[in-house]
């Protein structure tokens, strides 16, 4: 069992921030669901893949294993979470209004519908929160990916 990290130990006032993981597969729900999820974060998947959606609900939690090597292995249960498929508009843009954090775990080449997605949503954010800053993380491999997502952002 993992020792908990300094910042979370007597912290029950601590509010819990969100991500919103654009990309459901296995790198968004795997790796970066883990990762967020291992620091407390409350994760809001959202997916272009309906039926995918529709078992994350239905399952209210899933499993991803951590391998560090052959006699070190750990199956861990990740269940706070919401799941919206793309047709979801009202709930994405709730969930997107309320964190200051977005991971995009896609393909480059959906990088355009991506940015195209997340356009809509960062101005409908911005006029609800002017001030209030939105990192997002681009989760793929890809030499210079930001240059290429910010280009297709800001068309």
């Amino acid at each position: 069992m993992r020792k908990k990290p300094f910042w979370k130990v007597n912290c029950p006032e601590m509010r819990k921030d969100s991500v919103v993981i654009w990309g459901a597969g296995r790198i968004g729900r795997g790796f970066v669901g883990d990762l967020f999820a291992d620091s407390n974060f409350h994760l809001v998947f959202v997916d272009q893949s309906k039926a995918l959606i529709d078992q994350l609900v239905k399952q209210g939690s899933y499993h991803v294993v951590r391998a560090k090597s052959e006699s070190s292995i750990a199956r861990m249960r990740i269940e706070d979470y919401e799941a919206y498929s793309i047709e979801q508009a009202e709930e994405i843009k709730k969930a997107f209004c309320d964190t200051d954090l977005v991971a995009t775990a896609v393909y480059p080449q959906n990088f355009e519908q991506t940015a195209a997605d997340l356009q809509k949503l960062i101005l409908t954010r911005r006029a609800v929160r002017p001030d209030a800053p939105l990192d997002i993380i681009l989760c793929t491999n890809l030499v210079h990916a930001g240059p290429k997502f910010e280009a297709f952002l800001y068309q």
